[in-house]
């Protein structure tokens, strides 16, 4: 069922509803709302057994995107039982839909559904020779001297002269080259910086190729190939059976095969509770289940959110290695991290009990120096973890994932 609210309280309204409610904030000046409406047409006939879509004009109820923290529109809200679950920004489509609301517990008419990876709207260049010439002239251009000041480096200094000069927190690089936000996040997060490196990735790459999954395709063979048979790193029974279901069901998505929502739903709840037996944020086995069960199923990355929770997986797992080499042990990776989490928490609350200012950046770095300055084994540990962050920061992904990634183009 679809209907436009006429009531005088949308919010409240919401509140008391039973079941799922999809809430459309949309204005009838708005060009990609009015994209949205044959998707959402389809919905309600597709869900209408468990879906009520409530269609919101937010310039009849202009109070509306504040109560609900909304910033533009398109926004849709899904709630159930009046609290909301999740919500989505902008233009999608019907099987991007399905997706998230089966992920979230909605099922169609239909019955059992399936999964089906949905590839770009556009192809890599937009299948143009000459976009594609011109990224490849930007790769090709950097002088041996900008390659030893460290130009092309990982995180957001992007790779080659036009792509450095680029904001890409706006999206520019993405529509100027019709690559995936992902793709080109992978790609500056692996920092080829040698020329031979350079040049094969410019004599691969191709115009008018879906670039989507190569990250996830990368990430797969790098848990196959490389997180396991690592020396020293420790994962549990649950944690290597979680990993080979997500390994094989992964495979099916890059193969173009379709698969039964119920697979990830099973993937995602082992994921949770491999989650719930693992140390919170320090330990790259928590870290590893974060991230599956944010992908079951691979959803595309296209916003800061999930481009941070891939990133955050990366860099935890590359530190750990570093932590490894340098002979740290068990207690200096998970346990002494895990105290100090504890004792700023505490300080935080007690500080602000007293009514101290506990904003902004010098009360932050007052308290790490305080714990430090707590004990001897404090104060080593705070040493060793600054040196650990500059040789991760300064340092070159392995090998082996560059040369899987550049065979992947």
């Amino acid at each position: 069922m679809m209907m436009n609210f006429t009531a005088e309280n949308p919010v409240y309204f919401l509140s008391q509803q039973q079941g799922f409610v999809l809430l459309d904030l949309w204005a009838p000046w708005c060009a990609p709302c009015q994209s949205l409406e044959p998707v959402l047409e389809q919905l309600s006939v597709d869900y209408s057994d468990e879906l009520k879509i409530i269609k919101v004009n937010i310039d009849d109820y202009n109070k509306v995107p504040g109560e609900l923290n909304v910033r533009s529109i398109p926004t849709l809200i899904l709630f159930r039982n009046g609290s909301e679950v999740a919500r989505k920004n902008g233009v999608a489509g019907k099987a991007d839909f399905v997706t998230w609301l089966t992920r979230h517990g909605c099922q169609s008419n239909a019955g059992e559904p399936v999964y089906l990876y949905k590839s770009y709207d556009w192809l890599s260049f937009y299948h143009d020779q000459r976009v594609l010439g011109l990224f490849t002239r930007e790769l090709l251009s950097l002088s041996d001297s900008d390659r030893a000041s460290g130009e092309i480096t990982a995180g957001d200094t992007k790779q080659g002269n036009l792509l450095s000069a680029i904001d890409d927190e706006k999206g520019y690089l993405s529509r100027v080259f019709g690559l995936p936000d992902v793709f080109l996040h992978f790609f500056s997060f692996l920092s080829f910086q040698e020329t031979d490196d350079i040049h094969r990735l410019a004599g691969k790459i191709k115009a008018g190729k879906d670039y989507s999954l190569i990250p996830l395709q990368s990430i797969r063979h790098w848990l196959q190939e490389a997180l396991f048979k690592r020396p020293g790193i420790k994962f549990s029974d649950q944690q290597q059976q979680l990993t080979a279901a997500w390994c094989q069901a992964i495979g099916q998505v890059i193969e173009g095969q379709p698969s039964a929502m119920s697979l990830w739903q099973d993937i995602a709840s082992e994921a949770t509770a491999c989650m719930e037996n693992s140390q919170p944020h320090g330990q790259v086995g928590y870290l590893l289940a974060f991230f599956i069960s944010r992908n079951s199923p691979p959803l595309r990355v296209e916003n800061k959110s999930q481009i941070d929770d891939f990133s955050r997986f990366f860099y935890a797992f590359y530190e750990y290695q570093y932590q490894l080499a340098a002979g740290w042990t068990d207690r200096e990776i998970f346990e002494i991290r895990q105290e100090r989490m504890d004792w700023i928490r505490n300080k935080l609350a007690a500080d602000r009990e007293a009514g101290v200012d506990i904003h902004g950046q010098a009360y932050s770095e007052a308290l790490f120096t305080v714990w430090a300055e707590r004990n001897e084994e404090n104060s080593e540990f705070q040493k060793k973890e600054t040196d650990i962050h500059q040789q991760v920061i300064g340092g070159h992904p392995s090998r082996s994932l560059k040369e899987y990634f550049i065979t992947l183009l």
